[in-house]
């Protein structure tokens, strides 16, 4: 069951410039990195990689969930850097062991 996390905005994740046109259609994921995602809903799914089919098996095409190119290359951007930014923050599993 896919669950959205209360606490966590946009707002809250200091993204660079977010595109006029994704304006109010950016939802915030915590479920499935361990850490925040973004992206938009498309057909009932949040779509944080819209590079992939929603299987995440194969090649999408982004207009298939109606992004543009520089929509959803905005989107994998963002969340590589939050990525990154997360993973810095938390300490390495079995660190000192």
């Amino acid at each position: 069951m896919h669950q959205q996390s209360p606490t966590v905005s946009i707002s809250d994740l200091d993204l660079p410039e977010v595109p006029g046109s994704l304006r109010g259609r950016l939802e915030v994921d915590t479920s499935a990195e361990g850490h925040p995602q973004i992206g938009i809903v498309h057909d009932g799914v949040l779509i944080t990689a819209p590079y992939y089919d929603v299987g995440m098996t194969g090649h999408a095409d982004p207009s298939e969930y109606g992004l543009s190119i520089a929509e959803a290359d905005f989107l994998v951007a963002a969340n590589e850097r939050l990525t990154v930014e997360y993973a810095s923050r938390t300490p390495a599993a079995d660190e000192g062991k």
